[in-house]
């Protein structure tokens, strides 16, 4: 489970939605909880982690969402943006950019949930936990990312725990 630092390129900045928006991180944050508790979403928990952007003395906070659907155990991990502004080009972090692709991402998957085009764990499918090769919680969308070349192989990535392979 890693959260995604993502630095905003000068040239292609005005490509990216929100990034200027106005709407608050927390408002997004909550949004989303709400939606997952619409869909039977339990034992919410949220965390808040002070830190730093690697390589810089910028602060930032990492935030975390987990939570259990069905007997089965979700985390969302948000990106953090950093964004240059002014002539000398200095950098901010943007949660509130974070805060709405976040939402509107994770309304797309629950729109697939109500219209019986995929179960909400199909949907949810990157977010959902799984014990990874040293036993420890990862997300299959990190498991995933951090096999590809194994995958791409063709080797049994998929024997997960202590698997030799």
């Amino acid at each position: 489970m890693m959260h995604k630092f993502i630095n905003v390129n000068v040239k292609n900045k005005s490509i990216l939605p929100y990034l200027n928006t106005t709407v608050e991180f927390t408002k997004s944050f909550g949004e989303i909880q709400g939606l997952l508790m619409k869909f039977g979403c339990a034992d919410l928990i949220t965390r808040q982690t002070p830190s730093k952007v690697p390589g810089t003395t910028l602060n930032c906070t990492l935030y975390t969402i987990g939570f259990v659907q069905k007997g089965n155990h979700f985390l969302i991990e948000f990106p953090v943006f950093i964004v240059p502004f002014g002539r000398d080009h200095h950098k901010e972090v943007r949660m509130n950019v974070s805060g709405r692709i976040m939402l509107n991402k994770i309304k797309a998957l629950l729109v697939d949930v109500e219209m019986e085009f995929l179960s909400f764990e199909q949907a949810m499918m990157p977010f959902q936990l799984i014990a990874g090769r040293d036993g420890q919680p990862v997300t299959i969308q990190d498991f995933v990312d951090g096999n590809r070349a194994e995958i791409a192989s063709g080797k049994s990535v998929f024997l997960l725990g202590g698997g030799d392979n």
